[in-house]
């Protein structure tokens, strides 16, 4: 009787996990979430010694995209099994998906520290790296040439998987230069040789030959984009990005009926509407420039670069006070950005309001001190007030910075 109580308190209930966790598998191997989440449960309840099952119960939350709870079951299954790499490098990646970029670098150094032929660790890590570039304001350079190295390990140790290329692609399209265009073309070829039917890695490569900026590089990138539309016909972006290349290519009414599909699938996106702009602009067709910068204004609001570029237009036909109201509002947006001011103080000045055009002139010469022409204006505003002094200085000062290639160097 004893040795059947002892079989029973020790033995059953692993057993009876034993099989939870196999039904587990099954289940999750057909994507039956529900009943895998089940199953996974009633062997955790019977065996809460095993880190697999917590393993396993994160790896479910994380498919289930509740990274916080996946977060929770990870370190469970660590404090019974603290020295796993595999058990750390889920829950690094668990962190990195719930942007806790520093607890993901973290776990992930470590991982790759412990196993540097592990091409996947290295692939995440670089991922990690990757997305700090893209929230760093001052060091990005930095964190995507971290990201650069770590993508090149993971490709050094499995040069087939095409998603290495792919990120690394995009990092060198992040870090910019022509030369890092290149080599993004390089990996989005190689991929795309891989995976001759992904859309994204045609429509990636057409963007890097459009960055390239050079006509012939134009051509390629617009062949890119007709593939990329050609596999998959439903992404506006797609069509904007190819409009944005006839438009350079001077082909406007290509670009405008790509424009208009791209707005006919995603009606709200202001930049859409921006380009379109652009193009009516250089065709000099005033009603449709007025037109679509009014509708990219009407979905995004807060965009300084319309109000600017409806101010414009509005100073150009001599309505100096909605140029002013508008340019008002692209300072506002904006305030940090010398040629808004200093397009306020002309409207200012236009509309013989002298002092605020000082104050507005003043504004951009403190954010940009390397304009002659904004203490030539300001000097003129002077002159209209009377203030012979301060015109004198202004004019003293235009003259010395054009002197040294319009350096200015104002108190």
């Amino acid at each position: 009787m004893i040795v059947f109580f002892i079989f029973s308190f020790y033995f059953i209930p692993t057993v009876k996990a034993w099989f939870s966790h196999i039904s587990y598998r099954y289940f999750a191997l057909f994507d039956q979430v529900e009943d895998a989440s089940a199953s996974i449960s009633e062997a955790l309840n019977s065996d809460q010694q095993n880190p697999l099952y917590w393993k396993e119960s994160g790896d479910l939350c994380m498919s289930k995209k509740d990274y916080e709870k996946s977060i929770y079951y990870y370190n469970r299954a660590l404090e019974l099994r603290h020295d796993s790499d595999i058990i750390l490098f889920a829950r690094g990646c668990a962190y990195q998906e719930n942007n806790d970029l520093t607890k993901a670098r973290k776990d992930l150094t470590t991982v790759v520290e412990h196993c540097p032929d592990n091409a996947e660790y290295n692939y995440k890590l670089a991922r990690v790296y990757y997305s700090y570039g893209l929230k760093s304001k001052n060091d990005s350079e930095d964190y995507y040439k971290h990201a650069l190295h770590y993508f090149t390990e993971a490709i050094s140790i499995n040069p087939k998987n095409k998603d290495y290329y792919y990120w690394r692609a995009n990092t060198y399209l992040w870090i910019g230069t022509n030369e890092n265009y290149l080599h993004a073309i390089d990996d989005f070829t190689t991929a795309i040789g891989f995976h001759i039917d992904n859309d994204e890695y045609y429509y990636w490569r057409g963007k890097a030959y459009m960055f390239l900026n050079e006509y012939s590089n134009i051509n390629n990138a617009i062949c890119d984009f007709t593939e990329a539309i050609e596999i998959n016909r439903d992404t506006a972006d797609y069509y904007w990005w190819r409009g944005k290349a006839y438009d350079q290519l001077k082909q406007y009414q290509k670009a405008i009926n790509d424009y208009d599909i791209a707005i006919r699938k995603n009606a709200d996106n202001a930049e859409y509407y921006y380009s379109k702009t652009l193009v009516y602009n250089k065709q000099k067709d005033q009603e449709n420039e007025r037109e679509n910068i009014l509708k990219a204004i009407e979905y995004d609001e807060e965009n300084p670069t319309y109000h600017n570029y409806l101010g414009s237009l509005y100073y150009n036909e001599g309505d100096y006070e909605n140029a002013i109201t508008e340019f008002q509002r692209s300072t506002v947006e904006a305030s940090n950005t010398a040629g808004y001011y200093f397009n306020l103080g002309d409207a200012y000045y236009m509309n013989k309001q002298y002092r605020k055009a000082i104050d507005a002139y003043s504004n951009a010469i403190k954010l940009d001190n390397t304009k002659s022409l904004y203490l030539l204006r300001r000097s003129l505003c002077y002159f209209q007030i009377d203030d012979i002094k301060n015109m004198k200085d202004d004019m003293i000062a235009t003259m010395n910075a054009q002197e040294h290639g319009s350096e200015i160097y104002v108190d």
